[in-house]
């Protein structure tokens, strides 16, 4: 073989950002000759991290509509202590208070590369405590927004990083709260939720308290209403125009003719309106099921000071509804004689980081729904009639062992319970009779992936689009199914989304997709427990600054299923990848898959 320098072949020294840990390079010269590589590593030097500490409104609530910490939250906060836990035994803890050095922050420097513990000493009369994001990291791994709810925050830090995280207190309230969220359902009657969506449009409701009208509002884009600083007491909800068929919550007394609210606490309401014509919500609704691209989720310019974007979408805090059933009170240190660290440990088990239901905003493939998928026929904004209903819903043919309609319409009907009252069915048979005629058979609801390729085994949870955007998954090894596309059996694109990976978390549930090739098999098992098998027909990259395509969003005539996670490049600035990775794939013939073709 050949061999000559480097310099020869015209080859010139690069630099490379190693955040993953590796890197590779492919050199293009001809076959036959041998290169002799000099490689050279180059410290990072030091890495920083400094904190802003900010103090909501009494009250304030992330997830409400259009809200915005880093603008609804603008007052900065001195006196508050903060504490850096090193990785290495023989480095000493650090501790000082915002204010000191900066106006309302902190700054630890001089950090060798590791994992360290941020934690806060909470200051009395926190309801809660949660920190947005932290920019500047070069470590590419997908940002919830919240980033962590509670008064501790693990951070890796890499040579040279040079990290901005803001940390937000909100202020505890007097008396009670109130949280209304209103749903729209494709059935005539209440079923399940999961043939309901949360309706996101102008829908007004009356709290009362006996007689009297304690105060009215309105619900918001997201579906909600939030009252704040409520007397304890008994109360009801009248919904303005409209019956409901159902309203759950865990507050109901036990003559379930109203709910309690009390000191300090948060009562959750959801209200259910059906399709019959006594609970249509008036024309000019919307149900907002329809992205129109994928989230920004950096959004805005990255300000001189690297200190994160300037400004953030009016979606963000939306997804998940998840922190508005659990608010941080529990902020005690541990017994006395507790050291510092050991009842840090016991808060960070107190305080763990809420994200039920999808309350975290991580940096997930989402997507848009193009007209073609809008004929899937599941309950969604293309589906609404003048009225702001849904029409009528994707039916499975009757097949042999298969209920008709009318069973399943009755058929596992839900019974009142603690949490659950039921409006009455309609007076006589022949008004129930009309409510069963249009019911028709759905698909079974997925409950678990499995992946052999990508090493994917993992129960499925069950998410919805709010403002334009779908819900992400709950955590790093939670798979999300769009209850406003296609079920299992049912013609049409059943979407899901996982993450790549996550702050914390180097490989997500969907870490290994990307390895996918045509031919792989994929495992949806469903809420009825049959399993079907789909093999894959492409894997491939979307630009995450563009919408996707319609390929990607179409319903097609066969039984398909779409996987979507980040991937691309990770942009620090923004703290986002810049493209999506995408499979499809269609279900397996019954035949087919007996075959084992």
């Amino acid at each position: 073989a050949n061999e000559i320098p480097l310099t020869q072949s015209g080859f010139q020294p690069e630099r490379y950002d190693a955040p993953t840990g590796y890197v590779a390079h492919e050199i293009p010269e001809p076959a036959g000759y041998t290169f002799s590589c000099q490689w050279f590593n180059i410290p990072g030097g030091p890495g920083e991290i400094t904190i802003y500490k900010w103090t909501c409104p009494e009250g304030y609530d992330l997830y409400a509509y259009g809200a915005n910490p880093m603008q609804d939250c603008q007052n900065p906060t001195n006196g508050v202590t903060f504490f850096l836990d090193h990785p290495d035994p023989a480095d000493t803890d650090q501790q000082t208070d915002t204010g000191d050095a900066i106006e309302g922050a902190v700054m630890f420097g001089g950090l060798k590369p590791g994992s360290y513990v941020v934690t806060e000493e909470v200051p009395a009369d926190t309801a809660s405590v949660f920190v947005w994001d932290c920019f500047g990291t070069r470590d590419g791994k997908v940002h919830p927004r919240p980033l962590s709810v509670g008064d501790t925050l693990n951070v890796d830090i890499f040579g040279g990083d040079r990290i901005v995280c803001h940390w937000y207190n909100v202020p505890e309230y007097d008396n009670g709260k109130v949280i209304v969220v209103k749903y729209l359902c494709a059935t005539k009657t209440f079923k399940s939720e999961v043939d309901c969506q949360i309706y996101e449009d102008g829908v007004e409701f009356d709290l009362t308290s006996g007689s009297a009208v304690v105060d009215t509002k309105t619900t918001d884009g997201f579906g909600k209403i939030i009252w704040i600083d409520i007397e304890p007491g008994n109360y009801w909800l009248d919904e303005k125009d409209r019956e409901w068929c159902a309203i759950g919550s865990s507050k109901l007394t036990a003559d379930k003719e109203s709910f309690a609210v009390e000191s300090g606490e948060e009562t959750i309401v959801k209200v259910y309106n059906c399709t019959s014509s006594t609970t249509t919500p008036t024309p000019g609704g919307k149900t907002g099921k329809q992205p129109t691209k994928y989230p920004n989720t950096g959004t805005g310019p990255v300000t001189d000071g690297g200190s994160g974007p300037a400004e953030l979408p009016a979606v963000a805090p939306l997804l998940g509804l998840g922190l508005l059933f659990s608010r941080v009170r529990s902020l005690s240190v541990g017994a006395a004689g507790t050291t510092r660290k050991a009842a840090r440990a016991a808060r960070a088990i107190r305080l763990p980081h809420l994200v039920a239901l999808g309350a975290a905003l991580p940096l997930i493939a989402l997507l848009t729904f193009g007209p073609a998928m809008a004929q899937t026929g599941t309950p969604g904004a293309a589906d609404a009639d003048a009225s702001g209903t849904p029409e009528a819903r994707l039916c499975l043919p009757p097949e042999a062992g298969t209920p008709d309609a009318s069973e399943n319409e009755s058929a596992g009907a839900p019974t009142e319970s603690a949490e659950l009252v039921i409006a009455d069915a309609p007076g006589d048979e022949a008004e129930a009779e009309e409510a069963n005629a249009d019911a028709c058979v759905r698909g079974a609801v997925p409950a678990r992936i499995a992946i052999e390729a990508a090493n994917v085994d993992a129960e499925v949870e069950i998410l919805e689009t709010l403002g334009g955007v779908m819900e992400p998954p709950t955590g790093a090894e939670d798979v999300a199914w769009y209850k406003e596309t296609a079920r299992l059996g049912e013609p049409g694109n059943i979407v899901m989304a996982g993450h790549l990976n996550y702050w914390g978390v180097p490989e997500g549930v969907f870490f290994s997709l990307g390895a996918l090739r045509a031919g792989d098999t994929i495992e949806l098992t469903g809420d009825d427990d049959e399993t079907l098998s789909y093999r894959v027909e492409w894997v491939r990259q979307e630009d995450a600054t563009q919408p996707p395509s319609d390929e990607v969003l179409a319903s097609t005539g066969a039984e398909s299923l779409t996987l979507i996670t980040c991937g691309g490049e990770w942009d620090p600035s923004v703290s986002e990848y810049n493209e999506r990775t995408v499979a499809r794939a269609v279900r397996i013939a019954e035949d087919s898959a007996d075959a084992g073709t």
